[in-house]
């Protein structure tokens, strides 16, 4: 991608935009969402039979959104006002890291 890729994230929902989901996840239909060392991690899931979040359709421009109000809240992350967060493709971890830092996710009984 050109531009540094992002996703908003409000309400405990992941906002794609249909171009970061083209690059980073065609075709699939649900991710798994990882936290490590402080950041998630949103990872492909190949087969939706193999469990995961449903990645939905929210427009005609192929954005989507991942419903992730559980997994904030069992972190106990605040996700009532709207932020916008760079992501990057890590080939270490086969994910899109989510840039942005939550400290209930560094705790080692997490990973």
């Amino acid at each position: 991608m050109d531009a540094e890729a992002t996703v908003d994230i409000f309400d405990g929902q992941i906002f794609l935009s249909g171009k970061v989901y083209a690059t980073y996840f065609p075709g699939l239909s649900t991710v798994m969402l990882l936290p490590r060392a402080g950041h998630f991690f949103i990872m492909p899931v190949q087969s939706s039979a193999a469990g995961g979040l449903l990645i939905k359709v929210i427009n005609k421009d192929g954005d989507r959104l991942v419903d992730a109000v559980d997994i904030f809240r069992n972190f106990e992350i605040e996700t009532a006002e709207k932020i916008s967060c760079p992501v990057v493709w890590r080939s270490e971890e086969a994910a899109l890291m989510i840039k942005h830092y939550w400290p209930q996710l560094d705790r080692e009984s997490v990973i």
